[in-house]
């Protein structure tokens, strides 16, 4: 029984190649019966085996069109498809990269912000070192405090902004994500085979590179706030949210190594989870 499931699913896919080839296979019999004179007069003068050629010559050639009238209809959908997908992709390409662009500006306005309050640390620390120096203890101590008062509101300001630009590069990796696992699962469903067509792994792969590629400048934002963010609490609690195994996808994304649509979902999850964890933490004023 596995043999004749094994020959039928045989049959199964070859035969999409071979049906649109029998009106040529027909004209091959007709020019091998015509080679042997003697034949060609016997079936000529009988008029059964003369039906029973016409009728299988018209049979096969009526297959052999039909199949290849859908094989080539089959062919044009997938490339108008194909087409559609592309200039779909171009245009959440376009949006992704317009939103990224956003978020780069959002974050330039407030970095000085934070610019700002560090170069203030900077010179409260100085100059109560140099009064230090000088022998005065009280200055010295007042400028240290206003440095300290400095970092706290500095470390406050960045944590803050932080927290709420992380969402938005969630929301660009979301789309990015949607669009990406429609796209998965409509050309999963274009093969009979679905994922384990050869064919979908190749145009799964290509659909990754272009994904990567879109994708970069949102992945060097969502690194870079992931990296920030943890930096706003203690050590210890930087070991227990860094998470090592999605570090990876991270520097794949930043670097242009190809990731993929469910590396894309554990990144997204996590710049989500880290953002709502961290929120929930009082804010570090010793740094």
């Amino acid at each position: 029984m596995a043999h004749l499931e094994h020959l039928w699913n045989w049959l199964r896919d070859w035969s999409v190649y071979v049906l649109p080839a029998l009106p040529n296979w027909v004209l091959v019999i007709l020019g091998v019966l015509m080679s042997f004179p003697a034949l060609a007069e016997k079936i000529e003068n009988t008029p059964k085996y003369r039906r029973s050629l016409a009728i299988g010559c018209m049979i096969l050639g009526f297959l052999g069109i039909v199949f290849d009238a859908s094989q080539k209809r089959s062919g044009d959908q997938q490339t108008r498809q194909l087409v559609a997908n592309t200039n779909t992709l171009v245009g959440s390409t376009n949006n992704l990269v317009t939103s990224a662009n956003q978020t780069v500006t959002t974050l330039g306005l407030l970095m000085p912000q934070v610019t700002g309050l560090q170069d203030q640390i900077r010179t409260y620390a100085t100059n109560s070192e140099i009064a230090r120096k000088q022998g005065n203890e009280r200055l010295a101590a007042a400028l240290q405090t206003q440095a300290d008062l400095a970092r706290q509101q500095a470390n406050i300001v960045k944590r803050q902004y932080l927290i709420n630009i992380a969402p938005r590069i969630g929301d660009q990796m979301q789309t990015a994500y949607d669009d990406w696992m429609q796209r998965e699962t409509s050309a999963r469903h274009q093969y009979p085979k679905g994922k384990y067509d050869p064919q979908y792994f190749k145009d799964s792969e290509s659909l990754a590179q272009q994904y990567t590629a879109s994708l970069k400048p949102t992945m060097v934002n969502a690194n870079s706030v992931r990296e920030q963010l943890l930096d706003t609490v203690p050590v210890e609690v930087q070991k227990s949210l860094s998470y090592p195994q999605i570090v990876p996808v991270f520097e794949s994304g930043i670097t242009g190594q190809t990731i993929h649509v469910d590396e894309l979902g554990r990144a997204m999850g996590y710049l989500r989870k880290l953002v709502r964890i961290i929120s929930a933490l009082p804010p570090q004023t010793d740094q």
